[in-house]
């Protein structure tokens, strides 16, 4: 079975900016105008084929197809306090990855919103 994939592009691929300013909604703000006013680290001088491209990914149950969210700051218990990317799958399923360490791998945490019998439309390959 083939698993999908959760990409995160990132600026350069030795230094990773921390995402300092919660997206909490599609294209950033609620007018959707694309921009993120409160961006430090993106420009038009570093964001290029050699300094901006895949970082890592992370496995989900299907694939994506909402923007992913970020927000700052979120207390994970016993986990800390981190910033975190949330990502919806075609499968009714959300997880909260680390925005912040490629080191950790796994999901802060997954659920899936599919009520009980209910089967998920399968995904063509």
């Amino acid at each position: 079975m083939i698993r999908p994939f959760f990409a995160l592009l990132l600026l350069d691929f030795f230094s990773i900016a921390r995402a300092d300013v919660a997206v909490l909604t599609q294209h950033n703000d609620l007018a959707r105008t694309g921009a993120n006013l409160q961006e430090t680290s993106l420009n038009v001088a570093n964001v290029n084929t050699n300094q901006f491209g895949l970082i890592f990914t992370r496995a989900v149950d299907d694939q994506v197809y909402a923007q992913p969210l970020v927000m700052t700051n979120v207390s994970l218990g016993t986990n800390g306090t981190h910033n975190i990317v949330i990502v919806a799958t075609v499968n009714d399923s959300v997880y909260a990855f680390d925005a912040d360490d490629i080191s950790v791998t796994n999901a802060y945490w997954q659920t899936n919103f599919l009520s009980a019998n209910v089967v998920a439309p399968s995904t063509p390959i």
